[in-house]
């Protein structure tokens, strides 16, 4: 997925860049039914951190690269395991014919083990979700671009 974003501020080690997620909306079928599509009306603009030691400017417009599969993994990951230690926790203790009480003790145990999970599975695939400066087209070295036929 890449995103055209503009740079909002400067920092070490990186820059903080800010866009609207647009990419996917004109030929998505659900248009009506999305939540994307519904913040894209709205304008609602999305923030992050891009990790470079190149040299930009506030206002600047770059573009970025998330990698294949990587917000449905982090969503997966982050959303989907501790809701599923949720739910484990919550049958297991149930199994034992605990009180309510006892049972809403497991499903928050399982909901802690959960994060702990999730947590430990985002460090470890950190460097591979980051979203990444990718280099501007250069529209004279890409042939049949329409640079080349105004010249001629």
């Amino acid at each position: 997925m890449r995103e055209q974003v503009v740079v909002k501020e400067l920092a070490a080690g990186g820059i903080w860049v800010e866009g609207v997620q647009a990419s996917a909306c004109e030929s998505c079928q659900a248009k009506s039914g999305c939540g994307q599509q519904s913040l894209k009306k709205l304008g609602r603009p999305v923030t992050l951190w891009v990790e470079t030691s190149q040299k930009f400017s506030v206002g600047e417009e770059v573009s970025v690269e998330l990698p294949d599969g990587a917000v449905a993994m982090s969503a997966l990951v982050l959303y989907g395991i501790p809701l599923l230690g949720l739910a484990l926790g919550a049958v297991i203790a149930s199994r034992f014919d605990m009180p309510d009480w006892q049972i809403f003790l497991g499903a928050s145990a399982g909901l802690a083990v959960g994060f702990a999970v999730a947590r430990g599975l985002s460090e470890r695939y950190q460097e591979q979700w980051q979203p990444r400066l990718i280099p501007p087209i250069d529209s004279s070295s890409v042939p049949g671009c329409f640079s080349e036929l105004s010249d001629k």
